[in-house]
């Protein structure tokens, strides 16, 4: 890992699956985003209710699920259309 990312980025198989999923399009966009993720440029939305704890990063039309356990430490659970993805958690 390059030495200018902030937090390291685990990827659930949850999430592998669901990129694999997406077009090449968006799959690139949602790495980009995952990688502005690890050098600390984004950081997302929070989620409340019974969500709490959980994370969402917005790509387009799509929701990047992620937890931030520890500090530099980053799991992303999921990936899905944001009408649906938080009925799969």
């Amino acid at each position: 890992m390059n030495s200018k990312y902030k937090h390291v980025i685990n990827l659930t198989r949850r999430f592998k699956h669901s990129l694999k999923i997406l077009s090449k399009e968006n799959q690139e966009r949602v790495l980009s985003k995952v990688n502005e993720l690890g050098l600390g440029i984004d950081e997302g939305k929070i989620l409340r209710g019974e969500y709490k704890g959980i994370r969402s990063l917005r790509v387009g039309k799509y929701r990047v699920i992620y937890e931030k356990p520890k500090h530099c430490t980053i799991i992303l659970l999921d990936i899905g259309n944001r009408e649906t993805i938080y009925d799969n958690l």
